[in-house]
């Protein structure tokens, strides 16, 4: 699982917002580009690289996408 502040922030202010109750965000090495697995309980997949390349901005647009 993620576990930076900054970004756990910014992804639970995305889940409120968009009224999804549960979600998990997680990073692997296993991914090459973002992606979302499971219906009921959905779990948002990054890069890990992602996390450090992207400014705020890019990352909320990245997971709001994936979230919608």
């Amino acid at each position: 699982p993620v576990t930076e502040p900054r970004i756990l922030a910014l992804f639970r202010s995305l889940l409120r917002r968009l009224g999804i109750r549960r979600a998990r965000l997680l990073a692997s090495s296993e991914v090459e580009t973002p992606q979302v697995a499971g219906a009921w309980r959905p779990r948002v997949l990054l890069p890990q690289g992602t996390l450090a390349d992207l400014s705020t901005q890019e990352l909320a647009l990245t997971l709001g996408h994936e979230l919608v």
